[in-house]
């Protein structure tokens, strides 16, 4: 029983993803689960002034702060900052990004 247990655990586990494509995913679950004003609080919390962020609506918000990020090495700090707001989001598809 236990042995199953830990296949089933195993198989639900995200695929490993290279820093490219798990940049996309953290761009894609930043915008589905934050709005524009939510985005900017982030930014803000990051000590990020959200005018730098010149992208329009969420997807474009959150593209600019995941590439802003990623060009400063926070992307772990931004990481963690998402977590702690929408825990339940499936972040572990971005979770294999580092700076």
């Amino acid at each position: 029983m236990i042995a199953r247990l830990k296949r089933v655990e195993a198989e639900a586990q995200p695929p490993a993803l290279d820093k490219s494509s798990a940049l996309v995913a953290l761009q894609f679950l930043i915008a589905r689960h934050f709005n524009v004003e939510e985005i900017k609080h982030l930014s803000f919390g990051l000590e990020i002034d959200p005018s730098v962020l010149d992208g329009v609506g969420c997807n474009g918000k959150a593209r600019e702060l995941v590439l802003y990020c990623d060009r400063h090495g926070r992307l772990e700090d931004l990481l963690a900052a998402v977590v702690q707001e929408r825990p339940l989001a499936p972040w572990e598809y971005a979770a294999n990004i580092k700076s």
